[in-house]
């Protein structure tokens, strides 16, 4: 394999694994949130993804489910 080739694969690869890997940022750049659900009267709400947290920018769908009757 060429010189050139080689440094063109270990440019790819450096590039990769700086996207694969990030730059190690600990979890307090990325704060999660909680959503608290408030039932008034009959029937629930369904959340989904049903997570106890959620990160910023995580959509989040909210069903009402009526009681049968």
């Amino acid at each position: 394999m060429s010189v050139k080739k080689q440094l063109h694969l270990a440019i790819i690869i450096l590039i990769a694994s700086f996207l694969l890997f990030g730059c190690g940022s600990s979890n307090d750049e990325f704060p999660s949130y909680k959503l608290t659900i408030t039932n008034e009267g009959s029937g629930n709400v369904t959340k989904d993804p049903d997570r106890s947290s959620y990160k910023k920018d995580t959509e989040v769908s909210l069903t009402a489910v009526a009681n049968k009757g």
